[in-house]
């Protein structure tokens, strides 16, 4: 599935960003583009069709990779991963509202970030309608979570 996947690598850091197209070459990826700011990656997601995003958070600039998740979760719809230094309660509590697919602090393993890619790529396929509303609602269904978006939702009872 990483083979014919289109991937931009947000990454302020060339050698980083170098390394991780590489790993992708490797699976057979040709579709790769890498962009050192949000503003940048913004005007290629506009432009262009992006499969999946791997975004470093510390970008060193005005906008950090968490501006740019909000954007890919709720404007673009894209999955993504955060490969990031900073592993601090603080920072990753800013990065889950984002929902990302995956959060991989630096430095990771080849093995870790082609799993986390992978997964990230068959959940978005395999994802329900997409909702122009972000409202939703979870609830517990027995043992497991379920999201249930406010479009869906006809008649509410609890007991």
């Amino acid at each position: 599935m990483i083979a014919n996947s289109a991937f931009l690598i947000v990454e302020d850091e060339l050698l980083i960003a170098e390394t991780i197209a590489q790993f992708l070459q490797k699976e057979g990826c040709e579709q790769i583009t890498i962009v050192e700011s949000v503003e940048e990656a913004v005007q290629f997601l506009e432009s262009g069709k992006i499969d999946f995003v791997l975004t470093d958070i510390e970008l060193g600039r005005n906008k950090t990779g968490i501006d740019l998740g909000n954007l890919l979760h709720t404007k673009y719809h894209v999955p993504f991963i955060y490969i990031t230094s900073h592993a601090d309660k603080t920072m990753i509590d800013q990065a889950k509202h984002t929902r990302p697919n995956a959060y991989i602090v630096k430095p990771f393993k080849k093995e870790d970030l082609l799993v986390a890619i992978e997964l990230g790529l068959y959940n978005a396929g395999h994802t329900p309608v997409k909702h122009e509303d972000n409202e939703e609602l979870t609830v517990k269904d027995g043992r497991a979570m379920v999201r249930l978006y406010h479009s869906n939702i006809l008649w509410l009872e609890s007991d």
